[in-house]
């Protein structure tokens, strides 16, 4: 099966084929081009959550043209749900009463399988998309399309519209017009992958995002790069409004390079004429460096280096303040806003969107609308799922609160761990000290997962090992056995204690089953889900989550 690197090597010439057979539809509206390491979902969901609370005096959504959406078809948004516990203290030390446990009994999802069919996920209350301006606030707002990888549950919840995944409906008329196009263009796919014409899945996804987004006459886009930049799929824009690069560490060191110098070229190689630039805080000073140069090598627009994080206010629980640059001449400004993503890292993403959204303010037309009131509301609103998120799972034989996180490399890591002290530091403060923490952990084959288990886990921790399955549509990727992670703590972590279990599943009901029975104290063990994406979307799937 051909891997995802050896599609990535080929280049940019056939994504740009199918998008110029499809009338180039990525230049039909303005785009904020988002690429990095770490952050970079986070940053997606900040930004999109802001600008989908400006006010737009020509707003498209109620267009009773766009019969691409279907009515009892729109999901409730994947990112209002399962918002959680944001307050450890308060999950931990709240009793459940016996009519919550009996409705847990009782719940469908009570004992469920572990299994690839997502379909159960995505009960929610129906909803018009044409309400999408009422639920963002008093009158229109813009329309915003957001493209993100990988996917949680199925692949169309890569593509959001005003924060909400797109229909099934939606996604499979677009879908559908993509690969007939792509038989004209291309011919016969063939059955073989490793010789196939056609565009890679990745390609296809992000074609069917661009054209979507065409389709629905979106006022701005929101894009993730999906690895490295130069070669990217996404890497098709003529001239982006705005890039944004968040924290550059190291990762996909197989393709992007050994050195972060390599690593921040690849990232740099998304940078056109005209565009302006926001930098993200940096742990290598040199990265900023390579951003600048490349930006004035291609006659890009101002750069704009964010030099400290938000700052959490004492005196606001749940809200934080950053420094504004001063830009055109504007007096330096500093903005107050919910922060409602946890962990200390994103003090460092919120402090680069807020700061890009500023800038965006300066390119004018219909940006000229963000204001701090749009900021405040939409920084509010944000959501991402699986990022140091709070859950509480209905699992046997008692539910269990606990911690999903999709770290996935040493700077993932090594945020994680810094969250966890805090927790820990504040939970002894508060007079209830953890004095156990229990791992569910899986990882992506290609992760180096001795070095991140160094950065995430204590020598005292519990480790549970567990797979995952494979992704749809993403051959490539395979995770650790959880023999082989379970060997790994053997030889490297002696002092761990360690168990294999079949499924993530297993693992969450073993450990409920030590709390029923008291072996474990559940208000003094913090349990965390770590280690990839995949993971965190199991939990989702399996549970009913997202719907909640």
């Amino acid at each position: 099966m051909m891997k995802k690197g050896i599609v990535w090597l080929q280049g940019l010439e056939r994504i740009k084929k199918l998008l110029e057979a499809l009338e180039d539809p990525q230049d039909d509206y303005p785009v904020v081009h988002v690429a990095g390491t770490n952050g970079k979902g986070s940053t997606c969901a900040f930004l999109s959550s802001v600008l989908s609370s400006v006010p737009c005096d020509n707003y498209s959504g109620s267009d009773s043209s766009d019969n691409l959406y279907q009515d009892e078809e729109i999901v409730e948004s994947l990112m209002a749900a399962a918002t959680g516990s944001t307050s450890f203290t308060a999950s931990l030390g709240s009793e459940i009463t016996r009519e919550e446990a009996s409705s847990f009994e009782n719940s469908p999802t009570f004992r469920p399988k572990e299994t690839d069919d997502f379909s159960s996920a995505w009960q929610a209350p129906t909803t018009n998309e044409n309400t999408f301006a009422t639920e963002q606030g008093s009158g229109a707002t813009l329309k915003v399309g957001t493209f993100t990888s990988p996917y949680l549950l199925e692949p169309r919840d890569s593509i959001r519209i005003n924060n909400q995944p797109v229909s099934s409906d939606m996604y499979n008329t677009i879908r559908r017009e993509i690969e007939a196009t792509c038989h004209q263009v291309f011919g016969d796919p063939g059955f073989n992958p490793d010789m196939s014409p056609w565009p890679s899945s990745f390609e296809l996804m992000t074609a069917t995002a661009l054209l979507l987004f065409s389709r629905v006459s979106i006022d701005v886009a929101v894009v993730e790069v999906g690895l490295g930049g130069t070669l990217d799929a996404t890497n098709v824009f003529s001239a982006p409004v705005l890039c944004v690069f968040t924290a550059i560490s190291e990762d996909h060191t197989e393709y992007l390079g050994k050195t972060i110098k390599d690593i921040a070229s690849h990232k740099a190689g998304i940078l056109k004429r005209g565009a302006s630039v926001v930098i993200g805080i940096q742990s290598r000073p040199e990265v900023t460096g390579i951003f600048t140069d490349r930006a004035n090598k291609v006659e890009a627009g101002p750069v704009y280096a964010v030099s400290s994080p938000s700052r959490p206010i004492p005196t606001r629980r749940g809200w934080a303040s950053v420094n504004l640059p001063v830009r055109k001449g504007l007096p330096a400004e500093t903005i107050s806003f919910p922060l409602t993503l946890n962990g200390p890292f994103q003090l460092e993403n919120s402090a680069l969107a807020v700061t890009a959204l500023s800038v965006l303010k300066d390119c004018g037309g219909i940006f000229e609308k963000i204001t701090n009131e749009a900021i405040v509301q939409g920084m509010g609103r944000a959501r991402w799922p699986g990022r140091a998120e709070w859950l509480t799972v209905p699992v046997r034989p008692v539910p269990i609160t606990l911690l999903v996180d999709g770290a996935h490399n040493m700077d993932g890591s090594r945020a994680l761990r810094q969250y966890i002290s805090e927790i820990k530091k504040d939970m002894t403060e508060a007079g209830t000290p953890i004095e156990k923490v229990v791992w569910v952990c899986g990882a992506s084959q290609n992760k180096d997962l001795k070095r991140m288990m160094s950065e995430m886990v204590g020598l005292s921790d519990t480790v549970f090992c567990v797979p995952f399955p494979q992704p749809i549509g993403m051959p490539w990727v395979h995770c650790w056995k959880p023999e082989e992670i379970e060997e790994l703590l053997k030889k490297g972590f002696p002092l761990v204690e360690r168990h294999v279990s079949k499924s993530a599943t297993d693992a969450l009901e073993q450990i409920s089953m030590k709390f029923a029975s008291a072996e474990w104290d559940a208000r003094s063990t913090l349990v965390i889900v770590a280690g990839s994406l995949y993971l965190m979307a199991v939990l989702y799937r399996t549970y009913n989550l997202l719907s909640r």
